[in-house]
């Protein structure tokens, strides 16, 4: 479950599957999208004292794990092209000694 969430009210990641504020805690008006569960600790998040800190630390070890995850599907991106360059340059050298010819290899651009 994603969810965006300020000081007073926490919504799903798009914005409109629900919302739950400290008042609809009282109420079963979220009940319909989520679980028991899930509305349980939403209204206890939304109730308890001191959350910001948590939310804080929470979001900083998201942003944390994203920016790692990030990192390396661009490190194997770059990985990925690097290797398809040096098979196009093994197989043009792989061509010019099947060729036959009996002449060193020339240097192109030279």
């Amino acid at each position: 479950m994603w969810v965006q969430q300020d000081q007073n009210k926490a919504r799903s990641w798009n914005g409109f599957s629900w919302v739950v504020d400290k008042e609809s805690c009282g109420s079963s008006e979220y009940l319909i999208a989520l679980s028991d569960q899930d509305g349980a600790v939403v209204c206890e998040i939304l109730n308890e004292g001191g959350v910001d800190e948590y939310l804080d630390k929470v979001i900083n070890q998201q942003r944390t794990v994203g920016y790692l995850l990030f990192f390396i599907i661009f490190l194997s991106i770059i990985f990925v092209i690097r290797l398809h360059r040096v098979a196009e340059y093994a197989k043009k050298i792989s061509e010019r000694v099947d060729s036959g010819e009996s002449r060193q290899l020339e240097i192109e651009g030279l």
